[in-house]
């Protein structure tokens, strides 16, 4: 089972800008006439992708994009069949991106796979489905309305850690960053090991000017994902308003 988690966009526009995303497929076992093609996509899912073409070297670029978190994918055949998908960080610099594509009879990597502790405590049918339809909602632009789908969710099943990250993404998006906060702080301490809370905590506190609380969820996601552009850019604002404030 997969579950599905919402990325407000708004938070990027303090990185304002045109960023860059290319790079290039390196595909084990080679197959002849195999259609590969590159689809990007905000995180948020609240627009179209764009869809890529890979040249005679099979590289890809993307330009003139909204800086912000992009889900990357690889996509072949008429059904466009995800082969592989991966979520980055779009800034300026573009730095050159490498996507491995497994032999055939590899197992591909899966994104946003479910803990061994959800698989041991699954959430329940019906949460489920209003975690679905709230996500309908917020990729259909109606943020209001995924919202009030998802509080008696969040109500009725307050220990998945899951709704309470939805649930706050949509309230930082309506502009109620007390209730956000306090959703991703649940969320956090429902699921200490989840990055993705921290770093939406993080941003809610910036907004909030409680930086230091801000540079800890910052500090902690770093830790939790060190390899996490998104949280080293995060942890890398911060720290400059701490700074600034200091000045």
């Amino acid at each position: 089972m997969r579950y599905f988690f919402l990325f407000t966009t708004s938070v990027w526009a303090q990185f304002a800008g045109h960023a860059v995303v290319r790079g290039e497929l390196q595909i084990e076992g080679l197959e002849t006439g195999r259609d590969y093609q590159v689809d990007l996509a905000d995180c948020s899912g609240g627009a179209p992708a764009v869809r890529g073409w890979l040249s005679g070297n099979n590289r890809f670029e993307f330009d003139d994009l909204q800086p912000g978190c992009k889900m990357l994918r690889v996509v072949t055949g008429p059904q466009r069949t995800v082969i592989q998908e991966t979520q980055l960080f779009a800034d300026g610099a573009g730095v050159p991106v490498t996507i491995r594509i497994a032999q055939p009879g590899k197992e591909p990597a899966k994104a946003g796979t479910v803990s061994a502790e959800r698989l041991r405590h699954p959430m329940p049918q019906k949460a489920v489905r209003m975690l679905t339809e709230a996500n309908r909602l917020w990729r259909d632009g109606r943020a209001a309305e995924a919202r009030e789908k998802l509080r008696p969710a969040v109500a009725r099943y307050p220990d998945f850690w899951e709704l309470r990250l939805n649930l706050g993404v949509i309230e930082m998006k309506l502009g109620d960053l007390a209730a956000a906060t306090e959703h991703f702080s649940m969320a956090r301490e429902l699921e200490p090991r989840s990055a993705i809370a921290a770093v939406d905590m993080g941003f809610a506190l910036l907004q909030l000017h409680r930086l230091e609380e801000a540079e800890r969820a910052a500090k902690d996601a770093v830790s939790l994902e060190p390899k996490n552009p998104i949280a080293s850019l995060l942890l890398a604002r911060v720290q400059a308003e701490r700074l600034r404030a200091k000045n």
